[in-house]
């Protein structure tokens, strides 16, 4: 997609960057995509962080168990 429109994925970080700089909400959701998958991902496998949880973690684990475990992604499926 990006071949065909000649553009580059650093002008799509770019664009992304700034999106988030402005507190777009297409970029807020993406972010919050990326958080559930990756706490789901360490669920999963058990994983014991070293590093503790932050506010925005701890709220999206919240979110995540109140739906039952599954991603916004998992219940289009």
């Amino acid at each position: 997609m990006l071949f065909k429109h000649g553009v580059t994925m650093q002008d799509v970080f770019q664009e992304f960057a700034e999106d988030i700089l402005k507190d777009e909400k297409k970029a807020a959701k993406m972010v919050s995509r990326v958080v559930e998958k990756k706490l789901l991902t360490e669920i999963r496998r058990g994983s014991r962080s070293l590093h503790p949880m932050g506010e925005y973690d701890s709220d999206t684990l919240y979110n995540l168990l109140a739906r039952g475990g599954t991603s916004d992604d998992e219940d289009d499926l």
